[in-house]
């Protein structure tokens, strides 16, 4: 009995390298092709969390999450080929709760109404992109109380508009914003 050579394992490392530089895997029942549009159709039964890493899509378009009506978690992270989510992504996603998008440095646009009639959202964070404005979150529409709004590390947004959150019928929003000077700063809405 021989002891396993180092090669072995170099040899199937190297093996799997061609598929870790591709990306991860598209999840179910989404399509992604590559420098595409991401569809996520539905419905589909059993879905609660939907985790999007790694992938190598340019846009997010309107519907793309049409009839995922049990998801509860969408998570975009990891993706340096995202530069654009259109009107309506998000749209009428009757039981979500959480929107994390993250990690995104060339997601640049995120088009007006892109956040809209979701009526369960309780926290939505836009950290760590390339985006240059406040994205609308005028039309989310949470009736849940304590909505929690986490913009941080979007080093092109400069300042909030005037109205920026007029619409919103919560009783509280929590804005988590932090600075190019790296401070965080907690604003409560009533």
């Amino acid at each position: 009995m021989g002891r396993p050579t180092p090669e072995l394992p170099l040899l199937a490392l190297l093996l799997l390298l061609p598929q870790a530089l591709r990306g991860a895997p598209c999840p179910e029942p989404c399509r992604c092709p590559p420098d595409g549009a991401l569809s996520c159709p539905g419905p589909r039964t059993n879905l609660s969390r939907l985790s999007l890493t790694y992938l190598p899509i340019k846009v997010i378009p309107s519907q793309a999450f049409r009839g995922l009506d049990e998801v509860v978690k969408i998570e975009i992270s990891q993706s340096d080929s995202l530069e654009k989510i259109e009107a309506n992504a998000f749209d009428n996603l009757l039981n979500l709760s959480e929107i994390l998008i993250q990690n995104t440095k060339n997601l640049v646009y995120i088009e007006p109404g892109a956040f809209t009639n979701l009526p369960r959202l309780k926290y939505l964070s836009i950290c760590n992109t390339g985006i240059r404005k406040l994205p609308d979150v005028t039309k989310i529409f949470s009736s849940e109380i304590n909505f929690i709004l986490e913009i941080c590390d979007n080093l092109h947004i400069t300042t909030i508009p005037g109205n920026a959150f007029q619409g919103m019928n919560n009783e509280s929003i929590t804005l988590l914003w932090q600075d190019r000077d790296e401070a965080i700063n907690k604003f409560k809405c009533p």
